[in-house]
């Protein structure tokens, strides 16, 4: 099926969104929903997938390295450009991270970079390369500058004192046992994310890259 624009980017995502959920072994409820927004034209995409770029326990301090990636089944879209995305299993690992300023998150968590692609050979995966590049014959759509997924195993025994350190989350009160959509301050200068947990139906906007990388 080929078309233009978020429209037609929108009936891509819808027509292979059923398949998806039988063949990668759908258990029961999502364990959270997301809810994306198309803001941008995406040009002519096959077979578009949302796709989790799990960052390293390094990934505050080097984005790229240690990162495990996962497609994430779409289960519906609504005119024109909004579509949900169920996240049914836990990441490949959750650990503590290192700080960007030095020292460790004393949380066990998994942090995901959020992107949309284009899966040209149909295989349910994609690959990044040390500069953050989907590897081809996969091709990237569009990323989510302002939003991450985040995965939370083991929360801080002591969530306030880590607030007042600005280490990844401002509210760390909030971020219990579980899966939660955080919004990233695109003020803080990278490598490092600081953000805050928000509402998991959130609506998290994906535009294409202006450099071409996933981040």
């Amino acid at each position: 099926m080929k078309g233009s624009g978020p429209i037609a980017f929108a009936i891509l995502l819808a027509a292979g969104c059923g398949d998806r959920l039988v063949e990668g072994g759908y258990y029961g409820d999502a364990t959270l929903r997301l809810h994306g927004v198309i803001g941008s034209a995406l040009g002519d995409p096959s077979h578009a997938q949302v796709g989790a770029a799990w960052l390293g326990y390094s990934g505050l301090v080097d984005p790229t390295s240690g990162i495990d990636t996962a497609v994430l089944p779409i289960t519906s879209v609504q005119f024109p450009t909004n579509f949900e995305c169920d996240v049914l299993h836990a990441p490949p690992s959750a650990g503590r991270y290192a700080a960007h300023g030095g020292g460790i998150i004393p949380a066990s968590i998994r942090l995901a970079r959020l992107l949309l692609i284009d899966d040209v050979d149909q295989d349910g995966r994609f690959t990044l390369d040390g500069a953050a590049h989907v590897v081809p014959p996969d091709q990237l759509l569009a990323t989510s500058d302002g939003h991450a997924l985040l995965f939370v195993q083991q929360p801080p025994d002591h969530p306030a004192a880590l607030d007042e350190a600005d280490a990844l989350l401002t509210n760390w009160e909030v971020a219990d046992a579980n899966y939660h959509v955080v919004e990233l301050d695109t003020t803080v200068p990278k490598p490092d994310l600081s953000g805050r947990v928000v509402a998991n139906d959130t609506h998290v906007f994906f535009t294409a890259p202006v450099a071409g990388a996933a981040f």
